[in-house]
């Protein structure tokens, strides 16, 4: 009777045994399962941050022996506030076998309690490869060190990242502008006249601080005719023949024409944040008469004379670049024939 009883009392405790296996089994397979779930999750969502991008900071490259980083250019927006870079990692010798990478992030300083991916994450191409993605997205105080680890040797390059809040945009702000049909949005400059507009940088963050500095250029759109009149006298006869042909133009050859003497049309200058255009004359006045040639009983002369525009599609842009970032924008301009005297009939009435 005790064999059977403790036979029995055996055979229950292997049975508790084998199911608390069973269950410890079960829950490590639901915690294996779940994690590649949610490391999935995580990836989406940092490839859709990473996707975001334009321009905004700035990085400096700290080469060590054996690796070296390069900036790549600037990617645009895909929406949302932030912006990036690429960085590049180059290893040497080039024909190195393993040139592997892998890339970290932190802050330069210590005693930070704000999580650095906060304010700047680093992506790479993919797993090892030598090319990332540097996203900044908002402003931040301090330095952050981006460093890139060979798996070969364990060799190390940083790259530095402060926020200095370079501009992305730039807006060009005049009053008195005039709206047609053909080109859209332009300014009338009149002769004698100053014409002042607000040089606007911008970024995504709503905080511009590094120093811009501003260049100015200017090139001619469309066309426009002239009329070319030839007179020639015969000797023979004493007679003069008279024929007139129609040239067309192009506007930005005259820009070029006069890059020997700039500001015919109008003169350009920046001061500050302050774009100011100051009229001089009018194609009208330009192609007021060329004289070609001597006196008619002699020869022949040529008198070159605006006619009109081909096309209401003419004008002259001007571009203003911030040279730091190399962003810019344009306005378009038209200089037009202004009053320039009044006169009476008469002197003196008298009734």
């Amino acid at each position: 009777m005790y064999n059977e009883l403790n036979k029995h009392k055996k055979s229950d405790s292997i049975k508790w045994v084998t199911v608390f296996i069973a269950i410890v089994l079960l829950f490590a397979g639901v915690v294996a399962a779940l994690v590649p779930v949610y490391g999935q999750k995580a990836d989406k969502e940092t490839d859709t941050i990473e996707a975001l991008a334009a321009k905004d900071f700035s990085m400096e490259m700290i080469s060590s022996e054996g690796i070296r980083l390069a900036s790549g250019p600037m990617m645009a927006s895909a929406g949302g506030q932030s912006v990036s870079k690429t960085l590049t990692a180059s290893v040497t010798p080039s024909s190195a076998q393993n040139k592997a990478v892998d890339w970290s992030v932190k802050w330069a300083e210590s005693g930070k309690i704000e999580a650095v991916s906060e304010y700047v994450t680093v992506t790479p191409q993919s797993d090892g490869a030598l090319t990332a993605t540097v996203t900044c997205y908002k402003a931040f105080e301090g330095e952050i060190l981006v460093t890139v680890t060979t798996r070969e040797g364990g060799l190390k390059a940083e790259c530095i990242v402060t926020f200095i809040g370079i501009p992305s945009a730039l807006s060009i702000n005049g009053s008195n502008a005039q709206s047609n049909a053909n080109i859209g949005s332009y300014y009338k400059i009149g002769a004698g006249n100053d014409y002042s507009f607000n040089i606007v940088p911008s970024n995504v963050f709503g905080q511009v601080g590094a120093e811009c500095n501003y260049k100015v250029t200017v090139k001619g759109v469309g066309e426009i005719a002239t009329q070319m009149w030839s007179v020639t006298y015969n000797s023979w006869n004493g007679s003069l023949i008279d024929d007139s042909d129609e040239v067309i133009v192009d506007i930005n050859t005259i820009t070029q024409i006069n890059s020997e003497t700039p500001g015919f049309f109008f003169d350009c200058s920046i001061s500050g944040s302050t774009l100011t255009i100051h009229g001089n004359s009018s194609l009208e006045s330009y192609y007021g008469g060329t004289h070609v040639g001597s006196d008619p009983r002699s020869g022949t002369f040529q008198d070159n004379k605006f006619k009109h525009y081909v096309d209401d599609n003419w004008y002259f842009e001007v571009k203003v670049t911030e040279t730091n970032s190399g962003i810019s924008n344009t306005i378009k301009v038209r200089p037009y024939l202004t009053v320039n005297n009044v006169s009476l009939s008469a002197n003196n009435i008298s009734f």
